[in-house]
């Protein structure tokens, strides 16, 4: 049957699954935290949430408070076979949010060792580097932060490994789309979690800027705080005089 006898019918349905942020690991697709760029590298378009695109779109800055773990998954099998790769980022994103009280987003997935550009050879990794980033959800404060960390580094890794199949066939990767979970699924926290303060501002058991106030510190309490001290001073000099002058009142009867 050629072209002229199918013109009037509808063409078969092409598979289709979602993309997933890749690294390469000669070359980036991107600057870190970007969320949509080409494929080929260069400029980014939009980056994680929690993130602002700089001046010149050459990377992302976090805004608001955020944490990032690298953690690394290990299988019997090809985690990066076909439908597999791109069902794995909302499974782990899902995992992740059941025991931390934060957004979680994949920032990237990389090879724990060398990744080469064939795509025959991208496909035989059996471990895969995920970098993790919590994003507080309407606590943007240096406790919050530090919380998240902490919880970042304390996860039931044996919990994940075992809820992963379940969560990654409720993802897509079944029969149907080609798509099997392999064997000896395994997480290794590599590191340990880093929080990220906004504005540059490196973490110092803080992201208080030196010199200034600790941020989510209230003004009213500050100024509360200085009345205080003030009237603690006025009262103590108070004091003071009333014994100096009870004392000369003593000195003076004798």
């Amino acid at each position: 049957m050629g072209d002229k006898e199918c013109s009037n019918s509808s063409k078969p349905k092409q598979p289709t699954r979602p993309c997933f942020p890749l690294r390469n690991a000669s070359s980036k697709a991107g600057p870190d935290f970007c969320a949509d760029c080409p494929a080929s590298g260069g400029a980014c378009h939009s980056c994680l949430e929690g993130f602002d695109l700089d001046e010149g779109n050459s990377s992302c800055e976090n805004v608001v408070r955020v944490a990032k773990a690298t953690y690394r998954l290990t299988a019997n099998g090809s985690l990066l076979d076909g439908f597999l790769a791109s069902a794995l980022v909302p499974s782990v994103q899902a995992l992740f949010e059941t025991q931390v009280n934060a957004s979680i987003q994949i920032a990237s997935l990389s090879g724990a060792g060398r990744l080469e550009t064939s795509f025959r050879r991208l496909e035989s990794g059996h471990s895969l580097d995920i970098d993790v980033v919590a994003t507080l959800q309407g606590k943007d404060t240096d406790e919050s932060l530090n919380y998240t960390s902490q919880k970042l580094a304390s996860l039931d890794l044996k919990r994940l490994a075992a809820e992963l199949p379940k969560e990654l066939k409720q993802h897509g990767c079944t029969e149907a789309h080609n798509c099997s979970v392999p064997m000896d699924l395994a997480w290794q926290l590599t590191g340990s979690p880093e929080p990220l303060c906004p504005s540059g501002v490196a973490w110092s058991n803080g992201c208080a800027v030196p010199g200034s106030r600790p941020a989510g510190f209230p003004a009213w309490a500050v100024a509360l705080i200085v009345v205080i001290l003030l009237l603690a001073v006025a009262a103590a000099a108070a004091a003071w005089r009333w014994k100096r002058t009870a004392r000369g009142g003593l000195l003076g009867a004798a």
